[in-house]
């Protein structure tokens, strides 16, 4: 329940995978790139210009300087954007419909463009990437409070290996 928030782009129009995160400015992409309406497109634009570099944690701990420098960074962005994406649905729906090419998306929409058919890539560019985590509660509330925690007490026997 957790991984990488990595650059999508349909393989149609990129033969190889785009190496930096940088490709999201580009002109030629103007309204035709999406990025996740969270958090997580700060710390990608913060570690475009560095900001993880040499200490990843300094990520996490940016400055006001390094916050308006990022701010800058994202509205430059802006015209490239053609909608932000909160649900991995949509940004399904946009890579499908041809409406984007270039996106920070999350391997769940990989697959799943990957089970329709569609022609998607997916690669870690060479700034690194953030990644997400998906947070378990029970609430107060839960009619199955056992069952609950018989899920998030879980652990896989692994299969015995082969000799």
């Amino acid at each position: 329940m957790w991984g990488p928030d990595p650059l999508l782009y349909d393989a149609s129009v990129f033969h190889t995978a785009p190496g930096s995160w940088s490709i999201l400015w580009d002109p030629p992409y103007k309204g035709k790139i999406s990025v996740w309406d969270d958090l997580s497109t700060v710390y990608m634009a913060a570690q475009l210009l560095g900001y993880d570099q040499p200490d990843a944690s300094q990520l996490y701990n940016l400055t006001d300087e390094q916050l308006e420098r990022v701010k800058r960074k994202l509205l430059e962005l802006k015209p490239n954007v053609r909608k932000m994406w909160a649900t991995g649905g949509e940004l399904t729906n946009l890579f499908e419909n041809h409406e984007v090419v270039l996106a920070m998306g999350w391997p769940l929409m990989t697959n799943e463009l990957r089970k329709r058919g569609f022609p998607i890539g997916e690669t870690i560019p060479r700034e690194n990437t953030t990644g997400w985590i998906d947070h378990l509660m029970i609430t107060a509330a839960s009619e199955h409070k056992d069952l609950a925690y018989e899920f998030l007490a879980f652990r896989p026997i692994p299969k015995p290996r082969s000799l």
